[in-house]
């Protein structure tokens, strides 16, 4: 299974009981925009919101493809 955004941070959301609709909603980048991010890629910013919300790195969420390049 091809690692992305958006399962990471499902799994992340699942190990606090939340889906991503209450993380999209709770982190303040909107309730469906989670589900955008496997076709758009995301402000790097929306995905720091998301992160800090989980109480994470948001690093931690990006594909392996990506963290390289966020280093």
């Amino acid at each position: 299974m091809k690692e992305s955004l958006v399962k990471n941070i499902r799994k992340a959301a699942a190990l606090k009981n939340l889906t991503l609709e209450q993380v999209g909603e709770k982190s303040g980048v909107g309730k469906k925009s989670i589900y955008r991010w496997d076709r758009v890629q995301p402000k790097i910013s929306s995905v720091e919101k998301v992160g800090e919300f989980l109480n994470m790195d948001y690093r931690l969420l990006l594909p392996k493809e990506v963290k390289s390049f966020a280093k």
